[in-house]
């Protein structure tokens, strides 16, 4: 399977990096972005990929699926290119920026059934999260009441044009690093949240020094539709800074877990052939 790698900062890097060292039956044909230092230093990871200068020239290079690692707010646009070109897609986390652009991420997903589109949520393959969601599935906690994360975090990592820190083109570590942990917990309980309640705001962390920085600090609880016969199932509470890890604690499950190794997800698992649809 040829691959061509859409966004080549920091998590296309990743991505080339992995390919290269634990997938050498997959080749990376093909990259594209338009940052021309991380294009270059992608160039030198994956020196046999051909350097392209567009999306289109990118999508005509002979690839089979499109790794799309770039802004949350691009990936709608960017998926309806490939998918139309008749790539398979992994793109990254967040699905989109928008309500309206998740939606329009699903009914492309529901129009191209011939081709994967799947969202990397990679913490599922982790295999300390995935013992998790065997111990929740085993019944050995009962039936679960409370998940409960938290997570305090500095300053995101540097990003072009710092995009990530301005709230038109970034949801902030809710939308770019929690989606994570909410789908986690959607994953751990198999639920859905029908209700939800949070406020946030920005207080210290100054970056884009305009109306659009993102929260820095927020909360967030939500209640699960299944109910269990004593009272409410799954209402996770949740407070983030809005910003790159110093650290986060492990999700508690009515225990506090001191554990603190997260294993990186099988490349195997990272690049599933078949996800049925988005995660």
């Amino acid at each position: 399977m040829k691959i061509g790698c859409l966004g080549t900062g920091t998590f296309g890097q990743n991505h080339v990096r992995v390919l290269r060292a634990d997938l050498p039956q997959l080749e990376i044909a093909a990259i594209f972005d338009t940052n021309e230092p991380n294009l270059n230093t992608t160039a030198q990871l994956a020196p046999s990929a051909k350097v392209c200068r567009s999306v289109d020239e990118l999508l005509s290079a002979g690839i089979d699926a499109v790794i799309i690692s770039t802004p949350g707010f691009l990936h709608a646009d960017q998926t309806a290119q490939c998918l139309k070109a008749g790539k398979h897609v992994l793109v990254e986390k967040p699905v989109m920026t928008t309500r309206q652009g998740c939606r329009e991420m699903l009914a492309l997903a529901e129009k191209h059934p011939a081709q994967i589109v799947l969202v990397n949520h990679e913490l599922r393959y982790a295999d300390y999260f995935r013992k998790l969601k065997q111990i929740v599935a085993s019944g050995e906690l009962g039936e679960i009441q409370l998940v409960w994360c938290k997570s305090f975090r500095g300053p995101f990592l540097k990003k072009v044009n710092n995009w990530i820190q301005d709230a038109r083109y970034s949801g902030g570590s809710l939308l770019d690093m929690n989606s994570h942990h909410f789908d986690l917990m959607n994953w751990w309980v198999e639920s859905k949240p029908t209700r939800v309640a949070g406020f946030g705001g920005n207080d210290v962390v100054r970056v884009v020094n305009n109306a659009h920085e993102v929260l820095d600090h927020a909360s967030v609880s939500f209640e699960y539709e299944r109910r269990s016969g004593n009272g409410r199932d799954g209402l996770e509470r949740r407070g983030a800074d809005e910003d790159e890890p110093v650290g986060d604690s492990p999700v508690e499950t009515g225990k506090r877990n001191r554990g603190s190794d997260r294993a990186s997800p099988p490349a195997s698992a990272r690049y599933a052939r078949r996800a049925g649809g988005i995660c």
